[in-house]
């Protein structure tokens, strides 16, 4: 992720997050409970960021790297995080897509039907979209699912 200065934050696979200046010169570190399988969400706001990981925990970190909250989610993180209008973080583990709040607050879960291939992207409004299987999911709100092959 680069933010609005160029620094850039990097989530490893093997459970650590990692900032930059701009230039490359070490910022900050901050290591994770398990390991992480995608990107993290940004909340624009303050610069803190969002981080999830595979043994079902879900990490706010500060744009200076201190941690503002850890919770846990109802499934492993498998895919990276997307952020929705309504606040929600969305992620794929197993065949489903999960929804919880910046609190923890389970939101739903919506079988996909495969296994996400890459991590949920945002759209318009309260869409998210989700490639799985052979198929580009369009996931509407927590009630609609639409296939598109």
């Amino acid at each position: 992720m680069i933010d609005r200065r160029g620094r850039v934050t990097v989530a490893t696979t093997d459970g650590y997050v990692h900032s930059f200046e701009r230039r490359g010169r070490y910022r900050w570190s901050y290591t994770l409970s398990g390991a992480v399988a995608g990107p993290v969400a940004h909340r624009s706001k303050d610069g803190a960021l969002w981080v999830g990981t595979t043994d079902r925990q879900l990490y706010s970190i500060a744009a200076d790297g201190r941690l503002l909250g850890r919770i846990t989610t109802a499934a492993p993180v498998a895919t990276g995080l997307v952020r929705r209008s309504d606040g929600s973080l969305i992620y794929g583990s197993g065949r489903a897509l999960y929804a919880t709040t910046a609190f923890g607050g389970a939101r739903w879960r919506m079988d996909l039907g495969a296994v996400p291939s890459g991590p949920p992207g945002p759209g318009l409004e309260n869409v998210t979209w989700v490639a799985a299987g052979r198929e580009l999911l369009r996931v509407e709100g927590a009630w609609r699912l639409r296939r598109f092959p």
